[in-house]
């Protein structure tokens, strides 16, 4: 498993997955965020997304954790993945951070929600 990659939540679907049937750059033709009633526990080793209304969770990772923390009502495929690569620099090929930024977005996709741009 890369970085970015999580297992998905039980319960999300590709219906409810921004990234299926588009590319990946459709992600930001609007915002994205989590829904108003997800909540992010952060951990020492990562974050835990819940809902609520579903009992629907999943882990994710430090690094998607600090991104989470950092832009919970504003996400961004092309923001993170420049984020990323400034983080990391030219040790890791931008493509890789960029499929690993879809798989992230897919699998918390049951978490989020498109915004109007009145998001961030």
């Amino acid at each position: 498993m890369s970085e970015l990659e999580v297992p998905a939540a039980e319960k999300a679907t590709a219906a409810s997955n921004p990234s299926v049937g588009g590319e990946t750059k459709d992600l930001c033709l609007g915002r994205w965020r989590l829904k108003p009633n997800i909540v992010l526990r952060v951990e020492e080793d990562g974050a835990i997304l819940f809902d609520p209304d579903t009992d629907a969770l999943t882990v994710v990772n430090p690094t998607a954790s600090a991104l989470l923390q950092h832009g919970r009502d504003r996400i961004c495929f092309d923001e993170w993945v420049e984020a990323l690569h400034a983080h990391y620099g030219p040790t890791v090929d931008v493509e890789r951070i960029r499929g690993d930024v879809r798989a992230f977005l897919g699998s918390i996709a049951f978490f989020a929600e498109a915004c109007d741009g009145t998001c961030g």
